[in-house]
């Protein structure tokens, strides 16, 4: 462990902090701050490990409440076909160019996102059916790449009007089959191993700790300007990546 090691462990509290929090993708905030610190395909296989951890305890304790007939059939077959691609272009893409990348989606997210809670908003409607596909699709590739294709997959399945409680249940339940897709996907290509694993050991009570700390604030923090807070994080780190 070094000095990069240390300065992980305040990203990784903060992103498991928000996740509680807001509902905000971990993922997305430790993968964005974190890329700063060590190459994205050399962060992945330690995050997806504990995201696995994470959304796969949530699943089990709300298993009752996932739509199994929404995520099989209308998001699993398109988001794994873009899935596959993703990991495909993410054995063929260099480390600056998946930053660059990122940088630009995370901008993109950031400055969409920071518009919706700044400006009031309509209440969303239905969404056609190719361009939802379109959006799944691109999350698979997203996640693929980056495991953090959330926000486009979040914004379409929002339009199919679920209850709070099934649109939670069913998102975590897909996200831990795409986590082990992932893992899967990691160990043969040797990017998880035994360095990984003791990174992954070092940092599971720090998301532990996350969770805590987030559930004690839910009720105290007030979560528009945490929001905004998160997100003009998020803008900065984003840019700085396109242009450092």
């Amino acid at each position: 462990m070094n000095y990069n090691s240390l300065l992980l462990v305040p990203i990784v509290l903060l992103s498991y902090s928000a996740q509680v929090l807001s509902g905000f993708g971990s993922i997305v905030i430790a993968v964005t701050l974190g890329a700063h610190l060590f190459p994205i395909e050399h962060l992945l296989p330690i995050l997806v490990p504990l995201d696995f951890l994470t959304c796969g305890y949530v699943a089990l304790r709300h298993f009752r409440h996932t739509d199994f007939a929404v995520l099989f059939k209308r998001i699993i077959p398109f988001m794994f076909v873009g899935l596959g691609l993703g990991i495909i272009l993410s054995h063929l893409l260099a480390g600056r160019v998946l930053k660059i990348i990122f940088g630009v989606f995370i901008v993109f997210i950031s400055v969409r996102e920071l518009m919706q809670i700044i400006r009031p908003h309509a209440r969303p409607g239905t969404i056609e059916k190719i361009k939802f596909i379109a959006y799944v699709f691109s999350a698979g590739v997203i996640y693929g790449i980056y495991a953090s294709g959330g926000p486009l997959l979040v914004y379409a399945v929002s339009k199919l009007k679920l209850s709070k409680g099934i649109f939670r249940s069913t998102l975590t339940t897909l996200w831990v089959l795409l986590d082990v897709i992932l893992i899967v996907s990691y160990w043969i290509n040797g990017g998880l191993n035994i360095a990984a694993f003791k990174y992954v050991g070092f940092l599971l009570p720090v998301v532990g700790l996350g969770v805590l700390i987030g559930e004690k604030l839910h009720y105290r923090v007030n979560e528009y300007w945490f929001r905004i807070i998160i997100f003009s994080i998020l803008l900065l780190a984003g840019g700085t990546l396109i242009v450092s």
